[in-house]
């Protein structure tokens, strides 16, 4: 990400966006109100840590990320751990999406199939006042800055404040 960019633009669609992975950051100035802080940092897990939303897109419960995953997961006991311990939740189903596109029967019968998030809240989900990113996201954002493998930076983002 030799090219980092953050665009200002006025409008009335979205508060803002990034583009995973891109370090491409847009700010709707006409959206700007007492939630730019947390807007900026949300955008920029995108953009910088390559982060998901942690929030469901509206009515859109079907759908595929963009690979790699790395906050969501399909498999959290596995994708949550590192050396024997688990540093992300397992039962909160729902990121960006509910589940790839499948139906209430293979559902049932294959969890694997549901998106997962590390927390309930964080930065990366809805907007509820929360300015910290979870353990799991934070092992991501380290990764980006120092590089190397995210998870290896859990037990480090369990000792800063970030949420658990």
């Amino acid at each position: 990400m030799d090219n980092k960019k953050l665009f200002f633009l006025s409008g009335k669609t979205y508060s803002g966006y990034a583009y995973k992975g891109t370090g491409l950051i847009v700010i709707n100035i006409g959206a700007i109100t007492d939630r730019l802080s947390f807007i900026a940092m949300h955008e920029f897990g995108h953009a910088f840590c390559g982060l998901d939303d942690e929030y469901l897109y509206g009515e859109s419960k079907y759908g595929i990320l963009y690979k790699p995953l790395t906050n969501c997961v399909h498999l959290p006991r596995e994708d949550y751990q590192y050396n024997k311990i688990l540093y992300g939740n397992l039962n909160n189903v729902g990121c960006s999406y509910k589940s790839l596109f499948a139906s209430p029967k293979a559902l049932s019968e294959n969890p694997s199939l549901y998106y997962y998030r590390p927390s309930y809240n964080s930065i990366m989900s809805s907007y509820r006042g929360l300015v910290e990113f979870n353990v799991v996201s934070c092992g991501y954002c380290l990764a980006a800055i120092k590089g190397g493998d995210p998870k290896s930076y859990w037990p480090e983002c369990m000792k800063l404040d970030t949420i658990r």
